[in-house]
């Protein structure tokens, strides 16, 4: 499974979903441990749940190997009311032996407006040792654990050394398929220094509503720190780097901040 079968971290998200022919369904809800703020979906939640279906729907197709992340952006069309549910409907655009690319659509339940819409390019492992059962699809429940933290941030350990710095220490339960911290926490410690540095910026709470993530290395050692840099208004250039791997670039991430309501 693209984030373990065994589920981790992601357990603690209220993420059920399943898998179609060239696609799958997932459902969640935004409620304050995934909220960035409030009536503010965390953008790296979203992009988890996106990772999930379309790297499910790649691995059905690459398998025996296991496909990772190449690309992943998420771009977010507003706020939402705090404990809303989402529905995400996935589908690949392109499938391959090796590479495929897919789209999940991110709609509000209660009124199916559009909230988001996510992009993903997935590539199959090179590494022999890299493996998915063909049933992948088949594992589709994903068993509820609440989580005694309040935020996801909180759960999974990840820490603000000062706005715009971010870090996050590899442990068992933040793994994926690949013995390596899984994307969305990637994602996660990236949107955390781009919202720092923006809230520090401005001087008032910012959130991420645009995300374009580019896995570069996986990131296998850690602790692994995000620096945000402004490269323009609301607009943020981050690196995560391994400090385990004499401080080797793992992920470069363009985000789109903009003040919380």
């Amino acid at each position: 499974m693209h984030a373990d079968e065994r589920a981790y971290f992601l357990a603690t998200m209220g993420f059920h979903y399943r898998m179609e022919d060239g696609g799958g369904q997932g459902r969640a809800r935004i409620d304050d441990y995934l909220a960035a703020a409030p009536g503010w979906p965390g953008i790296a939640a979203v992009l988890t749940f996106a990772d999930v279906l379309i790297g499910v729907a790649a691995s059905t197709r690459t398998a025996p190997r296991i496909s990772v992340t190449s690309s992943l952006s998420v771009h977010l069309t507003g706020s939402v009311p705090p404990g809303t549910e989402i529905d995400l409907s996935c589908r690949l655009t392109k499938s391959g032996r090796t590479v495929s690319v897919g789209e999940t659509t991110v709609r509000s339940v209660a009124d199916g407006r559009v909230i988001g819409l996510a992009v993903g390019t997935f590539q199959a492992s090179p590494r022999p040792q890299d493996t998915v059962s063909a049933r992948i699809s088949e594992v589709q429940q994903i068993k509820h654990v609440v989580s005694g933290h309040p935020t996801l941030a909180d759960h999974v350990g990840l820490v603000v050394t000062e706005p715009g710095i971010a870090e996050i220490s590899l442990r068992e339960d933040l793994l994926n398929g690949t013995q390596s911290l899984q994307g969305g926490l990637v994602a996660l410690l990236a949107e955390t220094a781009a919202k720092t540095a923006a809230s520090a910026d401005l001087g008032r709470p910012a959130v991420v509503e645009s995300i374009e993530v580019h896995y570069l290395a996986a990131a296998r050692v850690g602790p692994f720190r995000a620096e945000a840099q402004a490269v323009g208004p609301g607009l943020y250039r981050v690196a995560a780097i391994d400090t385990g791997m004499e401080d080797r670039i793992v992920c470069l991430v363009a985000a789109r901040t903009r003040p919380a309501r």
